[in-house]
């Protein structure tokens, strides 16, 4: 077996991982509104519930990674683009109405306006090739993501937004880079050179918001620590 085929079937592995992990039919049918506020997990099942949502981001995250390095013909770059760009959007409206950092609202609301620039540009590409057609709707990895983005604690939402934002900006720069660089359509080739770098950017705003809150975390529980000790010291 090539390491090209190793690589699908690990994929694959994963994918099924994924969907028998996946929580959906314990969930409401129907189409969800992009800026839910559903009400996070509570009770004792809450921190169970929260590691499988962070499980399913961390599948979802590696079956995307590999995903993205295969599209070199324009319908398939197509398709993961405009995804990407989608997922991105939806994930940004519920952030802008879920957190309570106004750093990671700022983020996200630089989500919204670069993510609908490239999906217009797409739009304006597809208008002149009808041949291709974007798709309409998210699949299920990135709708389970929004899923588990929705049904994050409060506590645990920026840290839940940012990892996943971390995931999905790699997914795309791998798309880009790659369909920049082995794409069979060259006007696609010259759109995913420009937005290679953007992407770049995100990743590392992005990053710069998770050392951020990382310290963040860091600091509440030596916080915590020192009340505790000047507790104990006073009783």
């Amino acid at each position: 077996m090539n390491n090209r085929s190793m690589i699908l079937a690990a994929v694959a592995i994963t994918a099924i991982s994924f969907a028998a992990c996946s929580k959906h039919d314990d969930k409401p049918n129907g189409p969800s509104a992009d800026n839910s506020t559903q009400t996070p997990n509570a009770g004792a099942g809450a921190n169970v519930a929260s590691a499988v949502d962070k499980t399913q981001d961390a599948a979802a995250g590696a079956v995307g990674a590999v995903a993205a390095a295969t599209p070199t013909n324009a319908q398939g770059f197509v398709d993961a683009a405009a995804m990407g760009d989608m997922y991105e959007i939806k994930a940004a409206q519920i952030a802008e109405t879920r957190s309570t950092s106004p750093a990671v609202k700022a983020f996200a609301a630089m989500m919204i306006k670069d993510h609908t620039k490239t999906t217009k540009g797409m739009e304006a590409f597809l208008a002149k090739n009808p041949t291709l057609k974007a798709p309409t709707d998210l699949d299920q990895r990135r709708t389970g993501m929004l899923d588990n983005l929705k049904s994050a604690q409060d506590k645990d939402f920026d840290r839940t937004y940012l990892d996943q934002q971390v995931a999905a900006h790699g997914e795309m720069q791998t798309l880009m880079k790659g369909y920049a660089d082995h794409g069979d359509n060259a006007e696609l080739q010259a759109m995913a050179s420009k937005t290679a770098p953007v992407v770049q950017m995100h990743i590392d705003k992005v990053k710069a918001l998770q050392a951020g809150a990382d310290q963040g975390a860091k600091d509440n529980k030596m916080e915590m620590k020192a009340e505790k000790k000047a507790e104990k010291a006073s009783s």
